[in-house]
C-alpha cells in the first residue's frame, strides 16, 4: 500500500510516494471449489497475494494448507506439505466412495492464520454399486409374475438333480451304505405303479 504526497523540495513542487508494509497475517483464500470423482478430489482457490510484493518488495512469505473431513466428523485430516501462494490447486486421494468430504483452505505467514474459506463436495458412488442398481432397477421394469415362477421351479429342478448327483457319488465313493439300503427321495416317482 503507498500514499502519494505533494511536497516542495528546494523550491519545486514534486510527488512523493510512501511505501508502507502492514505485517499482519494474510488474506483468506477465496472461491474454493471442489470437483470430485469416486475416490479423488481437486480442489481449487484464488490466493490474493501480490507475489511481486511478497518475492521482490521483501514482503512475508505466504504459504496455503488444506484440510478435509468427512462431513460431521471432528477429525480433520491435514495434507502434510503447505503450497506456496503460487500455487492453486491441490488433488487429494484415497477418500471413500460415496461420502461428502468438507475441505479447508487457509493460507499463512509468519504473522498467523487468514481466516478460512470453506467447501463441501461429495464424492462419487461406487461404480459397481451403480451398475447394479441399474441392472437391477431395468429387470425390475421388465419383470413377469410368469417368468419368475418358471425361473424358480427350473432352479428347484437344478438344485435337487445337483443335490442327488452328489449324493449317488458320495455314497458309491465312500461305501457308507450298501447300494440296496440307500434311498433318494425324489420330487416325481421315477417308477409308476398301476
Amino acid at each position: 500500500m503507498y500514499e502519494k504526497r505533494n511536497v516542495e523540495y528546494a523550491g519545486t513542487k514534486c510527488q512523493r510516494y510512501i511505501l508502507y508494509y502492514y505485517y499482519r497475517p494474510p488474506e483468506p483464500p477465496k472461491n474454493v471449489t471442489v470437483e470430485t470423482s469416486m475416490l479423488d478430489a481437486l480442489v481449487r482457490w484464488n490466493q490474493p497475494i501480490n507475489t511481486i510484493w511478497q518475492d521482490e518488495m521483501g514482503g512475508v512469505a505466504t504459504a496455503v494448507t488444506v484440510r478435509y473431513r468427512i462431513a460431521s466428523t471432528f477429525s480433520w485430516k491435514q495434507l502434510p506439505n503447505a503450497f506456496p501462494s503460487s500455487q492453486d490447486h491441490v488433488h487429494i486421494h484415497g477418500l471413500k466412495p460415496n461420502c461428502t468430504y468438507e475441505f479447508e483452505v487457509f493460507a499463512h505467514n509468519k504473522y498467523g492464520n487468514s481466516l478460512s474459506s470453506f467447501a463441501t463436495s461429495r464424492t462419487k458412488p461406487d461404480f459397481r454399486d451403480v451398475q447394479l442398481s441399474y441392472r437391477l432397477l431395468q429387470s425390475s421394469n421388465e419383470a413377469n409374475p410368469r417368468a419368475w415362477l418358471l425361473s424358480l421351479i427350473a432352479l428347484l429342478v437344478v438344485v435337487n438333480c445337483i443335490g442327488i448327483i452328489g449324493l449317488v457319488f458320495y455314497a458309491k465313493k465312500n461305501r457308507f451304505l450298501p447300494r440296496s439300503k440307500l434311498k433318494i427321495n425324489h420330487f416325481l416317482p421315477l417308477e409308476l405303479s398301476a
